[in-house]
């Protein structure tokens, strides 16, 4: 069963029923477990596609449940299949550390609300994918090509970790570390003609490609 996001409806009604011992639990991601970009099941959407699943006892074939990823509004829904089996196919898992919760739409039976996964990510935040760069955007007009910079946020790097940006699978210039914010910045790349491709790396994290 697919779990496409959508926003809560109040008063949204759980289909079927469950019985007084009925109980459901996260199967996958596991419990703390650490995910990246090679976990992504959907390469062409942005960010980190992931299938959620779980089990669950005592509730109704084909009861609406919901996934609650810590506040976020939007909020995925399946329904339970055969065998108590639940999945949510392709969800995009926000950066960062945060907590999962699967329950019936009418919340009367859900999962642990301390279960945990970590998504060690990095973002470049600018420039922006397929962006057009022209030479307003040279951040050096006396040097030959078009200089700007490459600003990055980074969700649970390790402040000693070297942050490596790549152009056209190449590393260039010298690695960076996060501020205690997540953030950096690559100043003055040069980008020569043909060139098109960024990509940052941090151990076995890395951001999706950006072409430019």
């Amino acid at each position: 069963f697919s779990g496409q996001a959508v926003p809560v409806a109040p008063g949204l009604a759980a289909c079927g029923s469950s019985s007084k011992n009925a109980s459901i639990q996260i199967t996958a991601p596991e419990k703390g477990q650490v995910l990246t970009a090679k976990d992504d099941v959907s390469s062409s959407k942005e960010g980190v596609q992931y299938t959620v699943t779980a089990s669950s006892t005592g509730v109704d074939v084909g009861t609406d449940v919901q996934l609650r990823i810590s506040d976020n509004d939007d909020v995925p829904v399946s329904k339970v299949g055969k065998d108590g089996l639940i999945e949510f196919e392709d969800v995009t898992l926000p950066p960062g550390k945060h907590t999962l919760k699967v329950q019936t739409a009418n919340e009367g039976v859900s999962s642990a609300g301390d279960y945990e996964y970590t998504l060690k990510a990095i973002v470049i935040d600018r420039p922006l994918d397929r962006s057009a760069l022209g030479f307003g955007d040279d951040k050096d007009p006396n040097t030959d090509g078009i200089q700007i910079n490459v600003s990055v946020s980074t969700y649970e790097i390790e402040l000693s970790q070297d942050v490596i940006l790549k152009v056209d699978g190449s590393n260039y210039g010298s690695a960076q570390r996060p501020n205690a914010n997540g953030k950096l910045v690559f100043s003055g790349v040069t980008l020569a003609e043909g060139s098109d491709k960024l990509k940052v790396v941090a151990g076995d994290a890395e951001s999706q490609v950006v072409s430019i």
